[in-house]
């Protein structure tokens, strides 16, 4: 999670721990979209994903006064995320790669699998959390062009701009992103916006 302090964190997560619901609106737009790609991830299921996400923060509500660190609250939910993935597999019992994977996962590979995918999913929502800090007009092309799949004349036609204007907008938001996110390089950043869709 990206803070702008640490005080305005602890704020935040005094008020979950008290019950208040700015403390759990806080933690569930933080986490969400990277909870929900990791739990994807595992069970390559979109309205499953969304239930165990979903059924995570209600478990973790009810216990909400016995969490007092931010770093907590998070590693608690990728626990139960992940659990609650494992857990839907074995019940589903959908396919034989399934079924391969759970095996895997318990047989010790799970912990490297898990970590991998947490990472993942944590450069998901960093790159989602950037996307949505970009300037107005740039951010609804981008999204445009790398979440909603519109070509550069779809989206021109739509927003009734030019094929110029579009492109410059996609131009600045990759390099807006590039600086904010250095560490990816922009092939790879393409290839998780794709994941995102």
């Amino acid at each position: 999670m990206e803070y702008s302090g640490q005080d305005d964190v602890q704020e935040y997560v005094d008020a979950f721990q008290r019950g208040e619901e700015k403390g759990f609106t806080y933690f569930f737009n933080a986490l969400y979209p990277a909870l929900l790609y990791y739990a994807f991830r595992i069970v390559n299921d979109k309205p499953t994903s969304e239930d165990v996400v979903e059924e995570s923060f209600i478990k973790i509500w009810e216990r909400h006064s016995t969490f007092t660190h931010p770093k907590v609250i998070k590693a608690w939910l990728y626990t139960t995320v992940r659990n609650g993935c494992l857990n839907r597999l074995q019940q589903q019992q959908r396919s034989a790669t399934q079924v391969e994977q759970i095996a895997r996962m318990k047989e010790g590979e799970h912990e490297s699998y898990a970590l991998h995918e947490m990472i993942r999913a944590e450069v998901i929502r960093e790159l989602h959390a950037n996307i949505e800090s970009l300037p107005t007009a740039c951010r609804q092309i981008f999204k445009m062009l790398y979440i909603q799949g519109k070509t550069v004349r779809e989206i021109a036609n739509e927003l009734e701009l030019s094929i110029s204007t579009i492109k410059n907008q996609k131009a600045r938001g990759l390099g807006l992103l590039r600086k904010r996110m250095p560490e990816l390089s922009v092939l790879l950043m393409l290839q998780v916006l794709r994941e995102l869709s």
